[in-house]
């Protein structure tokens, strides 16, 4: 058992990321192996088996070898830095990243005026059991957002469908609630549900339609390929 400790080592090592390419990974190998073998013979000579040194010598080295595996892994990583913070700096798109603020910037206004006219309508007008809607009216913003800046990003339409049903029930839980708020008639405005459910059954059958005539654009284009 006891030879079998040096093989352990390494790849324990290599397991954590170490590469035998680092000019100290034999240095630390050696030195941990030397560590090693040092309590396998103290444990093996209290009277304990094999198995019960092999397993307490790794147990002892266990703690330094995974110092000296995050040691490695830094002294990798300082050789290739330069060369990977340039790759990042290639792979930055100054236009990307000015849209991308942009985007954050139009969803943290979105939220601000939200708050701050939900607290100044119902400190004013006081209908506070109504004017919490707002929030449901800003996730539906939030969401539209979300779909301008991805059209913008070259999805289509029909990439964002689900984002457009989502819309559907934000907006009909909405005008659920002030409805029935507004009029009492809560026995009844439960059916706006079932026209929410219309709604989204047509936009099912209208994006089927799409995903079918887009398909019957390439197939046609794939034959004039074909022809020629």
């Amino acid at each position: 058992m006891k030879d079998k400790l040096r093989d352990h080592i390494e790849r324990n090592l290599i397991r954590r990321g170490a590469s035998k390419d680092a000019g100290e990974f034999l240095g630390i190998v050696d030195r941990l192996t030397a560590a090693a073998e040092e309590e396998y013979d103290r444990i093996a000579a209290s009277g304990k088996t094999d198995l019960e040194a092999y397993r307490g010598a790794v147990e002892k080295v266990m703690p330094e070898l995974n110092r000296s595996a995050v040691f490695l892994n830094g002294t990798v990583g300082e050789a290739d830095g330069s060369a990977s913070e340039d790759e990042k700096d290639a792979e930055k798109d100054p236009e990307k990243e000015a849209i991308s603020a942009l985007e954050s910037t139009a969803h943290a206004v979105l939220w601000l005026i939200t708050v701050a006219a939900y607290f100044a309508v119902s400190f004013i007008f006081g209908h506070w059991n109504i004017t919490w809607l707002m929030f449901l009216s800003a996730a539906a913003g939030s969401v539209v957002i979300n779909m301008v800046f991805a059209l913008n990003r070259g999805r289509t339409i029909v990439d964002e469908w689900d984002n457009l049903n989502g819309i559907v029930w934000l907006v009909t839980i909405g005008i659920y609630f002030l409805v029935s708020f507004l009029t009492g008639k809560w026995a009844f405005t439960w059916l706006i549900f079932i026209a929410a459910i219309a709604a989204s059954v047509i936009l099912d059958a209208v994006k089927k339609t799409m995903v079918r005539s887009q398909g019957g654009d390439n197939s046609q284009d794939g034959g004039e390929g074909s022809d020629e």
